[in-house]
């Protein structure tokens, strides 16, 4: 298998790529005020609550993880265009994609659980 680089859609993806990210943290920061606060206010804790609140710093770590460490082992492990797609690119994409779900169910249970919480 060799790697086919689209000059085209590199401008594209970065376009996306950055106001994405920047909404994906303001989501992450809004959700851990929210936590606090709600601590701070003296709710009571609720088990559900505690699973939101553990779950919310799983996110941050997968997050973490994802871009310090896992996103830059892919780049440097990309092939260049025409040149064969190693065992180890494809070993950290499939780690980057696991960390990717986990974050996703994360993410999803913490919607869930939101709005079961109100």
């Amino acid at each position: 298998m060799k790697s086919y680089s689209d000059k085209e859609s590199a401008p594209v993806f970065i376009k996306f790529a950055k106001p994405i990210s920047q909404l994906i943290l303001l989501g992450l920061i809004l959700l851990t005020v929210s936590g606090i606060g709600w601590a701070a206010l003296g709710y009571p804790e609720k088990q559900m609550l505690v699973v939101k609140h553990i779950l919310v710093a799983v996110l941050w770590v997968v997050g973490i993880l994802i871009n310090n460490v896992y996103e830059p082992k892919l780049h440097r492990l990309a092939p260049t265009p025409g040149q064969s797609l190693t065992s180890g690119f494809f070993q950290v994409q499939k780690q980057l994609l696991a960390l990717e779900a986990v974050g996703t169910i994360c993410f999803y249970t913490i919607a869930v659980l939101g709005v079961l919480l109100e």
